[in-house]
């Protein structure tokens, strides 16, 4: 017997382990000369294998998991112009006016007037650039209104790399005040369903609620209807 086999007593072949005749001349093979510890190793030779092929899978899965995550999305939405960010400056003041004399108005604000207004934000306030909800220095906030929902996209550097939050949800107003109803979330290229999507959620939240003005304006809102391109902001009235 060969540590590769079974030799074979005629012809000297060297059979694989579970055959019962030889493959060249067809003589039945000596089984009771097979060495148990060879065999029980060969055996296992297939499932050591099994077991490499799974680890490398799994490495390449948890490689493919990093590389979407620290694959940032593209910002979302038109960019604005210092004159968008104006006029969407002279809008929240109207709706806020509005609101306090409990008049019924309603304003079209425009991809291009919240991104730029977002980005004047940024620019003047380092306490949301560098938020206690999100441990990082933020380099861009940004939105895009479609009819079947409101996408924000965060980018926030991390050191040398950078790194994107996005969520997309309908607007809802309730007795809590305004918020999204997530439909969606991404962290990177990385959807993340469920609980995971609840989180980067709430990340989010956290740094629009560092813009009190503008928050105490959406929480006292009627509704917050979503088009393509633009939203509607609607106050409540009096009654």
């Amino acid at each position: 017997m060969s540590r590769g086999g079974i030799k074979c007593p005629r012809c000297g072949n060297i059979n694989t382990f579970g055959r019962v005749f030889c493959s060249r001349c067809g003589v039945r093979l000596d089984l009771s000369r097979v060495n148990t510890r060879v065999l029980a190793k060969s055996i296992e030779r297939p499932h050591s294998s099994a077991l490499r092929l799974f680890r490398f899978l799994l490495f390449v899965a948890l490689l493919a998991v990093v590389a979407l995550l620290l694959w940032p999305s593209g910002l979302v939405g038109a960019p604005g112009a210092v004159r968008d960010a104006r006029s969407m400056e002279r809008k929240i003041a109207a709706v806020m006016r509005a609101q306090q004399a409990g008049l019924y108005v309603f304003e079209i604000i425009s991809e291009r007037e919240a991104n730029a207004y977002l980005a004047e934000i940024l620019k003047r306030n380092e306490g949301i650039s560098r938020s206690e909800g999100m441990k990082l220095g933020i380099e861009a906030i940004t939105m895009g209104f479609q009819p079947d929902g409101l996408t924000v996209v965060i980018l926030a550097a991390w050191g040398p790399l950078r790194i994107s939050y996005e969520v997309t949800g309908m607007p809802v107003i309730d007795e809590e005040g305004f918020k999204l109803d997530v439909i969606s979330a991404r962290w990177g290229h990385l959807p993340l369903p469920g609980p995971s999507g609840q989180w980067i959620s709430e990340r989010v939240a956290r740094v629009f609620s560092q813009m009190q003005r503008e928050r105490r304006m959406l929480d006292d809102l009627q509704r917050c209807d979503v088009g393509k391109g633009k939203v509607r902001l609607v106050t409540k009235g009096r009654r």
